[in-house]
C-alpha cells in the first residue's frame, strides 16, 4: 500500500538534499551550464580553444561553451528558449555560434 502520492513518493531525505545541494550550487554560479559541478570541471579541464562544438539543445551551456570553443553549432527546438539565447548571444557579441532553430 502506498502511503504518499506518487508524484512525492521519490522524495526521500537524500533526494531532498541532493536536490538542495544542486540548487544552491546553481544559484552561486548563474552562468554556469545545467549539468553537474563534477561534468563542468571535466568539461572546463579539457575542452580546448581550438575545439569545436555541436551542442542539441541550448541554454545557459550555450554562451558558457561558446567561450571555450573555437566554433559551436547549437540546434534548438523551443522558440522562446531559441529567442532568449539569441538575444543573450547578440549582447554579448558572441560570434562563433551557428545557431540553428529546428
Amino acid at each position: 500500500m502506498r502511503l504518499l502520492p506518487r508524484r512525492i513518493a521519490h522524495w526521500t531525505p537524500t533526494y531532498v538534499t541532493d536536490r538542495l545541494r544542486v540548487a544552491w550550487w546553481q544559484r552561486r554560479h548563474p552562468e554556469a551550464p545545467w549539468l553537474t559541478p563534477e561534468a563542468i570541471d571535466i568539461l572546463a579541464a579539457n575542452l580546448r580553444p581550438s575545439d569545436r562544438g555541436l551542442e542539441w539543445g541550448s541554454g545557459r551551456s550555450t554562451l558558457w561553451l561558446a567561450q571555450r570553443l573555437e566554433r559551436l553549432c547549437s540546434v534548438e527546438h523551443n522558440d522562446a528558449w531559441f529567442a532568449r539565447v539569441s538575444q543573450q548571444l547578440s549582447e554579448k557579441g558572441v560570434g562563433n555560434v551557428d545557431y540553428v532553430y529546428r
